[in-house]
């Protein structure tokens, strides 16, 4: 989805795109932090407890900012791999991967070395890294990655 063009722009007057999925792209930008970790076969998946289509049985659930998740452990392979595929395949590839799960609203490796946090409500993630991790993801051409500081100000923009 693009992003607003004015500040205080409805979302419901954003007009979205046809590209890859979110799962993909989220699995590009991991396969470029896995190098960026000493530990990329221990990962955590944090999957927002409101999706109905999967199963949570034995997960552990834990709350941040009055959002619910469940959390799994596995590698980071588990989706990156998802980015073997070119994107227009993201949909074959997600099925074929054995990736059972909703796009994860938060990741990170066991060493902390990263973290990539997506909100259900935007269009965006952000990801918290040594700048030659963040360099890596910007330099992937297959998705739209940008710079961002917590200091840039942000344009606003709301449901409707």
């Amino acid at each position: 989805m693009p992003d607003p063009m004015t500040d205080g722009q409805s979302h419901s007057t954003i007009i979205p795109t046809i590209g890859p999925t979110e799962t993909w792209q989220i699995a590009v930008a991991l396969s470029r932090l896995s190098d960026y970790t000493t530990r990329p076969d221990e990962c955590y998946f944090a999957i927002n407890s409101g999706f109905s289509d999967f199963d949570s049985s034995g997960a552990v659930n834990f709350a941040v900012s009055g959002r619910n998740y469940y959390l799994y452990r596995g590698a980071v392979k588990d989706l990156s791999s998802i980015a073997d595929s070119p994107a227009s395949d993201a949909y074959a590839s997600e099925k074929m991967s054995g990736w059972q799960l909703p796009v994860p609203a938060l990741v990170w490796p066991a060493d902390r070395a990263w973290f990539v946090a997506r909100d259900l409500d935007s269009h965006f993630a952000t990801i918290a890294a040594a700048t030659s991790a963040v360099d890596a993801v910007l330099d992937d051409t297959r998705i739209d990655a940008v710079a961002d500081s917590h200091q840039d100000q942000k344009l606003n923009y709301y449901w409707t």
